[in-house]
């Protein structure tokens, strides 16, 4: 709100800006005179601040400052640019308040001025230049007085300006006359330039002449001989390599552009003594042209060491303030907020609330005494300011917005400044003690609740708490205790009214100390003289002290005796129940009400293999027996579980029939019914060869008798609990695989029935090789086949895995069998289609036989997953679910492969550039139709195909690298399908001994779905490429959890965070976080992580922040021909 834009300028701005200018003035040094000027204005007001300020077109500049460490401001953060529009005095009490000032960033931030009085300067009563004012940081009304001694010392500073009129036209006439001089008269000139520039040692640089003139000041300074003749080399020897690049600059600006300097820069003199000089320089002109540069040098090492130290205690005074978990407001005599960290603000409620400057008193808290009748206390803290005293450990209640209290405990303590006359004030302590309060209210609280007796002693071991019961049970009087008796009197007390028995009271009470005091806890019981019996039970607490309680427990005593009684009548009638089940056949267990075994016969124990006679089974639970006896037990939940069922059902009065299959291998049934007084009795039989020649049927009915590969009808039942089963947060269930050997009928006829069923069979080995353990391998007809993959929960690419498989499985088959001696070549055509939720099945066999018969018309030997037509009128809906659960379709045709290898383009280049310095490192191959290669291993034909093709790739890319310097790399990615091929090494290998490039510079990239089927295989592939010197490169990092299992069994140079992985986790709220986290992954196994898709500079920020090395993307350039770079660089 402070812009120009809102400003009034003077009417005669122009002119006036050319009076300014004209005058010279500007950025002309500091003066003694105008120094007096402002400190005696600041003295005659008795404010810290006082300027002699130029209002510049865009600056306002400070002749004299007096309090303000800077040299000027903004114009549009000036005050003064409102004082230059009055012909007379403008006085403003209270910044804040007027709409003209109170969002300027001299009110806003530092040095937080609120008070304002400024004359107006001018030299001819038309053009007002600047002004002398003078500001305090409180608001204030002056006396008529003293606005007119302001008014006489700007008459005073008009004066002064009038003379530096004077003295600058008379220096340039003296110039002009004397420039011809001999050099004691230059060296006259430089001491007198010197003196009104600083005062202190002058330098004069002679740009006609080159020639660099130095005061004694100066040599003194730099601690050089009196002789020392210097030069711009020398000199600019003398100061840090950062402070001569600085100095550098200013002089070429006072040389070109004619302006005057003021720099403080570190320098070093000729003893090796490191200081700090203020450097002050103004350009002198003949004409337009600058010819000279004369200026001072001051040692300013005191002042700027003395700041930096200042710096440094107030960072560390707010660090220390923010960091504390406890409260502080630090306020003046008066009780003003002087300042208060973020803590004191949360536990007053003030969160969000600006309070520095306001009164305590003003702030609205209520506190309340902790006593159950919350009395109202005020504002404790606008209390605790006038008197600290009455601050001490005091703990008051403090009502928020949420409703229930928060408690503090408040400490105030006086303090006083160590610099004389600026007063002192009060520091203020919170500590939010809510929780105790609250934990000694609830203990209270129990304390009069509990059902027992309860007496607290403290750490003195005095009685410091009881309740009502305790009086009551003990037969001991309030007054009594209210006298606070130790531990020792209160036990000698019960001695001597008989409480321990008869004996000496003395050596009673001793003794039962003892008891006492021997242990952190103690427990027993004891009869009192009435005739009531007490259980008794003490702990130390940790913080000291000890809690005692006291039960009357006469009347469960009276119980225990009926017990006993009970139980022995139930002795006897459980000897007779002994007899009958020793003679029963099947196996009895019998549980009581809480679930435990109490009773079984002996063929219990020979049902279970239980050697010692069932001891190791009594009392034990339902849920223990299972899992100490059962094969199958599964996880500790379903057992759970399943105990869970059967005691519900007991409850409602069911009987529940189980079955257990035992780690012997015998199989139980079981049958639990429920007993009136809440157990149940169990019946055990064993039905092993029954449930066996069961599962044999079964099996019989599910299973191809030839290959021992589950049949269709078994097929059909997995689908079905797939999909029943399935998670609705599962896209994509698994993966149906339909698959018909090509050229297997010839074989039968050829070689006859026999050697056909012997195909099979190896078929069907081979099969379950390639699947892997949680798969489901079928055989549905006479050379048909069936795969149904599972699809884990986090599989985001259940595409990759089909391609992956199917690719096995292509190059299994196809490889030779041998049959009755002799050797055969068979082929397979696979049809895929993804099993989604809510599927049905025939219509998911449809299009698994669909894409099935596709690959049988393209030429066979491939695999295909399925696509309805694009006129189908489900096509829709269908492509809509595939890019969800089937992002990539796999398809390996031989006419899809080779077309797709054959395809005609232009590989394109992307430039990877350092995050941090923007350098180019190297490029990125985009290869045209890349990841569509064919699969190793289809056939021989394929291939072929698939080698040429990258050896052709290889070969152009190579070509391009050369053309490139020597330190930059070059990043290739290749498919699933080229780093498959087992002749890849070589390939590569050859390739970069034609081109006669260094192997480090070429770096392969290799997704992680190439892990996923055989990471035997893609060991072997890893290190061949790594023994020719080729780096490798893990791509799509963090696109899943495999990416991270990979990092410990594969030694990767450097990861890569793909566009669409990048996309997904900047999408995410946390994707910072997690791009973090991948970097801190990767260097713990000390390798680089670098990112594609880098498309702005908000992420390239981020990505650099986040400890990602290099990059591409749009920021930097698109993609093109290498030879696009190459004439650009």
């Amino acid at each position: 709100m402070s812009s120009m834009i809102l400003d009034v300028l003077p009417d005669n701005e122009e002119t006036r800006l050319q009076a300014l200018r004209r005058l010279g003035i500007l950025d002309s040094g500091r003066s003694k005179e105008f120094d007096a000027l402002v400190e005696t204005a600041a003295a005659v007001f008795g404010c810290p601040i006082a300027l002699v300020t130029f209002v510049d077109e865009h600056e306002q500049w400070f002749k004299a400052r007096c309090g303000l460490e800077m040299d000027g401001t903004a114009r549009s953060a000036a005050i003064c640019r409102h004082t230059i529009l009055e012909s007379g005095l403008l006085v403003v009490p209270d910044l804040a308040s007027d709409p003209r000032f109170r969002h300027d960033p001299l009110v806003t931030g530092a040095p937080h001025a609120r008070f304002y009085a400024g004359y107006p300067l001018s030299l001819d009563g038309v053009h007002r230049l600047g002004s002398l004012c003078v500001i305090d940081t409180v608001p204030r009304t002056p006396s008529p007085e003293q606005l007119q001694q302001l008014s006489h010392l700007g008459v005073a500073a008009e004066g002064l300006i009038r003379a530096y009129a004077a003295r600058v036209e008379a220096a340039a006439l003296r110039e002009e006359a004397q420039r011809q001089q001999a050099l004691v008269q230059t060296q006259a000139q430089l001491i007198a330039q010197t003196t009104s520039i600083s005062g202190v040692g002058g330098w004069e640089l002679d740009l006609e002449l080159d020639r660099l003139l130095w005061t004694d000041q100066v040599r003194r300074l730099l601690e050089v001989d009196d002789d020392y003749e210097p030069d711009m080399k020398k000199a600019l020897g003398f100061f840090t390599p950062e402070a001569r690049c600085e100095l550098r600059r200013a002089l070429d600006d006072a040389r070109l552009h004619g302006f005057p300097f003021s720099l403080e820069l570190p320098a070093r003199t000729a003893s090796g003594r490191e200081r700090w000089v203020r450097l002050a320089g103004k350009p002198l002109m003949r004409g337009d042209k600058v010819v000279r540069i004369v200026g001072a040098i001051r040692d300013v090492t005191d002042r700027k060491m003395a700041e930096i130290r200042l710096q440094h205690s107030e960072a560390l005074y707010r660090t220390t303030l923010v960091s504390l978990s406890e409260g502080v407001v630090v306020v003046d005599p008066e009780g003003r907020v002087l300042s208060h960290n973020p803590a004191a603000l949360a536990m007053l409620g003030l969160q969000g609330r600006e309070i520095t400057g306001l009164s305590l008193a003003a702030l609205d808290l209520d506190f309340i005494d902790k006593g159950h009748d919350g009395v109202r206390l005020g504002n404790l803290l606008a209390k605790g300011a006038e008197d600290p005293a009455r601050l001490s450990s005091t703990v008051a209640g403090l009502t928020l917005a949420e409703g229930a209290p928060r408690w503090l405990n408040l400490n105030a303590v006086a303090f006083s400044s160590p610099v004389e006359g600026a007063g002192g004030g009060v520091v203020i302590s919170l500590t939010d003690v809510t929780r105790t309060v609250r934990q000694a209210m609830t203990i209270e609280g129990v304390f009069q609740n509990y059902p027992g007796a309860v007496v607290y002693f403290d750490q003195d071991l005095v009685v410091a708490g009881w309740n009502r019961t305790f009086e009551r049970l003990l037969d001991v009087s309030p007054e009594y205790l209210a006298g606070r008796p130790s531990l020792a009197d209160y036990v000698l007390m019960n001695a001597e009214r008989g409480e321990y028995g008869e004996g000496d009271p003395q050596e009673l009470a001793r003794d039962r100390l003892k008891e006492i005091l021997g242990g952190r806890e103690h427990g027993y019981e004891r009869s009192r003289p009435n005739g009531d019996m007490l259980e008794i039970r003490g702990t130390f607490l940790p913080g000291g002290g000890l809690l005692s309680t006291f039960t009357d427990i006469s009347g469960r005593k009276r119980i225990e005796r009926q017990l006993i009684e009970k139980e022995r009548l139930a002795r006897e009638r459980s000897d007779e129940l002994g007899a009958v089940l020793a003679n029963m056949n099947q196996g009895v267990s019998v549980f009581d009400r809480e679930g435990r075994l109490t009773l079984w016969n002996e063929q219990y124990t020979v049902l279970f293999g239980l050697d010692d006679g069932g001891r190791s089974h009594a009392g034990r639970e339902l849920r223990e027996l299972i899992v100490s006896t059962n094969a199958d037990v599964g996880s500790h939940n379903i057992v759970d579980a399943r105990v869970a069922q059967i005691m519900q059902q007991l409850s409602a009065g069911e009987t529940v029939r189980s079955m257990f299959r035992l780690r012997s291998g015998r199989i139980i049934s079981t049958v639990h019914a429920p007993l009136p007084d809440g157990g149940w009795v169990g019946t055990h039989e064993d039905v092993t060869e029954r449930e066996r020649a069961a599962d044999k049927v079964l099996h019989a009915a599910r299973h191809d008798t030839l290959t021992g590969l589950a049949n269709r009808t078994y097929l059909n039942e997995r689908l079905q609990e797939l999909v029943a089963d399935g998670a609705s947060d599962q896209p994509c269930l698994g993966i149906l695989m339909l698959i018909d050997l090509d050229r297997f009928k010839p074989v039968n006829d050829a070689l006859g029935h026999n050697a056909g069923d012997l195909l099979l069979c190896e078929v069907a080995n081979r099969l379950r090789r390639c699947a892997r353990e949680n798969d489901f391998v079928a055989r549905i007809g006479g050379d048909e086949f069936a795969v149904l993959l599972s699809c884990e929960t986090g599989c985001d690419r259940p595409s990759d895995l089909a391609e992956a498989v199917a690719q096995r499985i292509l190059t299994a088959i196809s490889a030779r069998f041998s049959i009755d001696g002799s050797s055969v070549q068979i082929g397979a055509s696979i049809g895929i289609a993804p099993v989604l939720l809510g599927a049905d099945l025939s219509e998911l066999m449809r299009q698994a036989d669909a894409a099935l018969y596709e690959v049988k018309n393209q030429g066979r030997n491939g695999f295909r997953a399925y696509r309805p037509a694009a006129g189908a009128p489900e096509a829709a809906l269908d492509q809509d679910n595939a890019t969800v659960v089937w992002p990539a379709f796999a398809s390996a045709g031989v006419e899809a492969r080779t077309n797709a290898v054959q395809a005609t383009g232009i590989v394109q280049y992307q430039p990877i550039v350092c995050l941090h310095s923007r350098e180019l490192r190297g490029y990125q191959v985009l290869q045209p139709g890349a990841g569509q290669g064919g699969a190793s291993g289809d056939g021989p034909q394929e291939t072929a195909v698939l080698e040429s093709a990258t050896s052709a790739l290889l070969r152009e890319v190579l070509s391009a690298a050369v053309r490139t310097p020597a330190d930059q790399k070059i990043a290739l990615s290749l498919s699933v399908r080229q780093f498959g091929l087992e002749t890849l090494a070589s390939i590569v290998e050859n390739e970069i001994d034609i081109a006669g490039i260094t192997p480090e510079r070429i770096h392969l990239q290799v997704a992680d779905s190439y892990f996923l089927v055989n990471s035997g295989a893609a060991l072997r592939q890893f290190q061949a490429l790594r023994a020719i010197g080729v780096r490798l490169v893990l791509d799509r990092f963090g696109s899943d959890s495999s990416s991270l299992q990979l990092l410990g069994r594969f030694s990767f140079d450097s990861l890569r965070i793909d566009r669409s992985a990048l996309q997904d986790m900047l999408a995410g709220a946390r994707g910072e976080t997690v791009i973090r986290a991948l970097v801190a992954v990767a260097r713990t196994f000390d390798v680089d992580v670098a990112v594609d898709g880098i498309d702005n500079e908000e992420a390239a920020q981020l990505l650099q922040a986040s400890g990602c090395v290099e990059g591409q993307g749009g920021l930097f350039a698109a993609p093109g021909p290498i030879e696009t770079f190459l004439s650009v660089a």
